[in-house]
């Protein structure tokens, strides 16, 4: 990398427009200047496909491109159609959530000039939350990106949760993830419609992805499979034991 990479932040997004508005605000005031940020539009719902489009033009926010998906895709589906469709040297992805500090960006771009100067890495994200998935949201460059097919970074049949898990796990086991105590964002977690629409999946993508968890040669990125090819595999907890 060259030192001089636009920084693509991807948001999907179902309902939060002031929180989304915040999200796009503090990353463009970062003291990271070199950004881009594409917004999915992720229910299928175009009144609010346009309150978005009509909240970019009113505030005149730069660089910021507006995607529409006319059913729901969920978010690891979400970002991998943009990141099929667009090319960057560097895309955050995050939600439509968050508070970035002032140097959350310049500070992750400096751990991946550090220790993936070629992209071929992630660099996780510190969050307010006591606990937290330390890939929740990261910095990952476009030659780890190109490791998927068709750019597919997380696994396309999750709807919702554990992608980022996955990701972590994998990249952890090919020695390609570090995490950026300095790069720092607050996630707010509202308990609102969006969360509550996501929360339907959870249980349905915890079951999948503890059928994988552990086993490294089942990650996506190390084989790319579908739901009913671990349809044998033990699950590595009960539901009942993860939220006990």
């Amino acid at each position: 990398m060259t030192g001089n990479e636009i920084v693509c932040l991807l948001i999907p997004t179902i309902s939060r427009l002031a929180s989304l508005l915040n999200t796009i605000r503090t990353f463009q005031s970062s003291s990271y200047k070199k950004t881009a940020v594409i917004v999915i539009v992720d229910d299928g719902r175009q009144e609010y496909f346009r309150q978005v489009k009509n909240m970019i033009a009113a505030h005149k926010l730069r660089n910021v491109f507006l995607y529409y998906n006319s059913t729901r895709f969920g978010w690891p589906r979400s970002m991998n159609k943009i990141l099929k469709a667009s090319d960057f040297d560097l895309y955050f992805y995050g939600s439509d959530d968050l508070t970035f500090s002032k140097d959350t960006i310049k500070n992750a771009v400096g751990f991946m000039h550090d220790y993936f100067p070629d992209g071929d890495g992630v660099i996780g994200i510190n969050q307010n939350l006591q606990t937290f998935c330390p890939a929740a949201f990261g910095l990952v460059g476009r030659k780890f990106i190109n490791r998927f097919p068709e750019r597919q970074l997380f696994y396309p049949h999750y709807v919702h949760f554990c992608g980022d898990s996955e990701l972590w796990h994998f990249a952890k086991s090919i020695d390609r993830f570090k995490f950026c105590p300095t790069a720092k964002v607050h996630h707010a977690r509202p308990m609102d419609a969006g969360k509550k629409l996501a929360q339907t999946s959870l249980r349905r993508d915890r079951e999948l992805w503890w059928k994988k968890k552990g086993k490294a040669s089942l990650y996506w990125g190390n084989v790319f499979l579908k739901p009913a090819q671990y349809a044998n595999e033990t699950p590595c907890r009960t539901w009942n034991r993860q939220i006990g």
